[in-house]
């Protein structure tokens, strides 16, 4: 087997998995209203708010801006969610 066929071998399980695991956390939610794509859809949108949030603290960091002009985050979840 070639080392592109190992890769996307790879992939394919990883996206699989991927899957599976979205198709449990909507079982386990017991949202009927929500289709596993909307559950997808929503993770994505946290995990994207998250990352922009820390990059703005992280261009403050740089700046060289005093402790007092540090970005601070709006999201009230942000300090509750240590990493994505």
């Amino acid at each position: 087997m070639s080392v592109f066929g190992t890769t996307s071998l790879r992939i394919i399980i990883q996206q699989t998995s991927v899957k599976k695991a979205y198709k449990t956390l909507h079982g386990e939610l017991y949202l009927t209203q929500l289709s596993v794509n909307d559950i997808m859809a929503k993770i994505k949108t946290i995990r994207t708010r998250y990352c922009s949030e820390l990059a703005k603290i992280r261009k403050s960091e740089k700046s060289g801006a005093g402790s007092n002009d540090l970005y601070v985050p709006r999201l009230f979840w942000f300090k509750q969610s240590p990493t994505f």
